[in-house]
């Protein structure tokens, strides 16, 4: 009877110290703060300080300013910056087309305008309000709010403003999931210089009644793997009018250009249907593009980006199966991997014609809504042949759960157990046996 109540008490110690576990877990993903605020001016400032680059210091965004227009995909950083009275909103220059050179004033070239973007750490509600409404913007043409999650855009919220457009009509209220996207983008349809007087500020407030994250169990898409070769993807590319191609079961994909390490990634503008969409992608208008399927047209430092978003947990292989007779003038070919705002390089090539195939591929595993760009950059500008560009294959990976029920593991300090997948159970100091004169004690 003793060792029944000494079974039982164990049992109930062992229940209430999981549960603290758990508990104590849980409150560990929670943020450090409920509520932050910013004003507008000051993520002017901020983005200057950062040289660009999103603030991250926040507990619940990351923020930034840049300058383009959302709905054509050109969402670039600012490349030019200058310090003036403890950083008083100097931020860009006339090469960035929209740039503000004091924290008052707004410089824009015609349809390219400032763009105000919030990335989600956590689940929040973003309010945006704006106090005053008169002396500035008014000449004004269009506020347009959207909201990103992995490649899907979608439109929040458009307003054709004038002088006198109530200040409500310039705020906004967002439910954003961890990693979603929110962009305020103000536009105009001429090149001049307006006030920036009275901007807007945002409140981000943690939602703790909702997950932000993917479902426990992820729902199993209908193939495990898919492939999809390079010149398929700017023909796909081209017959979406830019945008990612969606009909695949694991991941969007799409051919864009620019420098992802500039932050300049665009969609392509303009398009042409040859020979049942035989690759024609863009005009010289885009920089980079591709008249036919086999030629790539670039300017200095503008180059071809292979972009992959991932649907599901999956592993992205890309290979590339000949060499010669192709990038041969090649100078460089980099991979990066994007989660949120956060880039991190994968993998930095010099070309040459000598590079072997295998330097061209690379197997990187995504987490949903994690992004691959595969970017091929040359440092001036001329034509090249685009034969024998490589592939992509898509691998689902499925959840995963550790089986440690197997044989032991060992060493002369412990044994352990190991799951086929190499993560390691606790490992425990051997214990028991007797040692002689002769041998170790054995376990």
């Amino acid at each position: 009877m003793r060792k029944f109540l000494f079974l039982v008490l164990c049992t109930l110690m062992t229940i209430t110290f999981l549960s603290s576990k758990s508990i104590v877990d849980v409150h560990a993903e929670s943020p450090e703060t409920t509520e932050e605020t910013v004003s507008f001016s000051d993520m002017v400032i901020y983005t200057a300080m950062q040289a660009g680059e999103n603030w991250t210091d926040y507990k619940l965004v990351d923020f930034g300013v840049k300058h383009g227009n959302v709905a054509l995909g050109n969402v670039s950083k600012f490349t030019t910056y200058s310090k003036a009275d403890g950083w008083q909103g100097s931020l860009g220059a006339s090469g960035d087309n929209a740039y503000s050179q004091e924290s008052w004033k707004l410089f824009t070239q015609a349809n390219d305008g400032f763009i105000f973007e919030f990335v989600a750490k956590y689940p929040v509600k973003v309010s945006i309000v704006k106090e005053q409404v008169g002396g500035d913007w008014v000449d004004a043409t269009n506020l347009n709010i959207y909201k990103k999650n992995g490649s899907e855009l979608s439109t929040v919220k458009t307003v054709a403003l004038n002088a006198n457009t109530p200040a409500a009509d310039y705020g906004v209220e967002v439910d954003l999931a961890k990693g979603e996207t929110l962009y305020w983008e103000f536009i105009f349809e001429w090149t001049a210089h307006r006030n920036m007087i009275n901007l807007p500020k945002a409140t981000f407030t943690y939602n703790e009644d909702a997950s932000g994250e993917p479902e426990i169990t992820p729902s199993v898409p209908n193939v495990e793997n898919e492939a999809v070769s390079f010149p398929d993807m700017v023909i796909y590319t081209a017959m979406q009018a830019g945008e990612n191609w969606t009909g695949y079961e694991l991941v969007d994909f799409g051919v864009k250009h620019g420098n992802v390490a500039l932050g300049t990634v665009s969609k392509f503008t303009t398009y042409s249907k040859a020979d049942g969409w035989q690759g024609s992608l863009g005009a010289s208008g885009d920089n980079a593009y591709s008249q036919e399927s086999w030629k790539l047209f670039t300017q200095a430092n503008d180059g071809f980006i292979f972009e992959f978003v991932a649907k599901y947990p999956v592993k992205v292989s890309i290979v590339k199966e000949q060499v010669g007779g192709d990038w041969v003038d090649a100078t460089n070919l980099n991979i990066y991997k994007k989660n949120g705002s956060e880039l991190s390089t994968v993998k930095t090539v010099a070309l040459n014609a000598n590079t072997p195939a295998a330097d061209y591929g690379v197997e990187v595993e995504l987490a949903k809504g994690e992004t691959l760009y595969w970017e091929f950059v040359f440092e001036w500008t001329a034509h090249r042949n685009m034969i024998n560009l490589p592939k992509a294959t898509i691998t689902y990976l499925a959840p995963h759960e550790c089986d440690f029920s197997g044989e032991y593991s060992h060493d002369e300090e412990g044994h352990w157990h190991e799951c086929s997948c190499g993560l390691v159970d606790e490992k425990e100091a051997h214990k028991g046996g007797k040692a002689t004169l002769t041998e170790k004690a054995v376990c």
